[in-house]
């Protein structure tokens, strides 16, 4: 398998996670706007990308770009897969090839793009010269990894620290659960 970079090009447009939804867990006052809402709308997105990084998946609907260097099979990175959007590549001048969708079929199951006719490697540009861009993001996020959020969001509500359990150090309370919650939806890269 070929070497894999990525960039979030387009960020998500909406959390997963509702602002009430959050509140409701915490206990704060429903209609309350004070500013505990300028708190907590920047942990619904961190806990987010907290949660992406650790499980290796796109929690909301975001648009990726993946820079490969060959046309190795690959595994794309942050399932699960809504759409393709665009493969190209540069060829040994610089000049941007887009491909039909005839010369790469995408498993969206697996998250593995194949491509069965390509340009040798001879043609193409020295540094990362194939770039994939594709939707990724859950329709409805799983009660798991919504828990899971909810769960760091709120620990980091209430403590702005790391918090210390005897002579260890948690970034998160309740780490053991957090921990399974995770390892059940990890995507492993091997």
């Amino acid at each position: 398998m070929s070497k894999i970079s990525f960039a979030v090009t387009t960020p998500p447009i909406s959390e997963p996670i509702s602002l009430a939804d959050v509140k409701n867990f915490i206990r704060t006052i429903p209609d309350d706007d004070s500013e505990d809402e300028a708190i907590i709308i920047p942990l619904i997105t961190a806990a987010r990308e907290f949660l992406e990084n650790a499980t290796g998946r796109s929690l909301a609907r975001q648009t990726l770009t993946a820079s490969l260097q060959n046309f190795d099979t690959v595994r794309l990175p942050r399932p699960p897969f809504v759409s393709m959007d665009s493969v190209s590549y540069k060829d040994k001048d610089g000049n941007t090839i887009e491909l039909d969708s005839t010369h790469y079929y995408l498993d969206d199951a697996e998250g593995i793009l194949y491509f069965p006719s390509a340009p040798p490697v001879s043609e193409l540009y020295p540094i990362n010269p194939i770039s994939v861009t594709y939707k990724t993001g859950y329709n409805e996020l799983p009660k798991p990894l919504r828990q899971a959020m909810l769960m760091v969001i709120a620990h980091w509500y209430v403590n702005r620290e790391a918090v210390q359990i005897g002579s260890r150090i948690n970034e998160v309370a309740a780490d053991f659960a957090l921990q399974h919650i995770i390892h059940q939806y990890k995507v492993w890269w091997f």
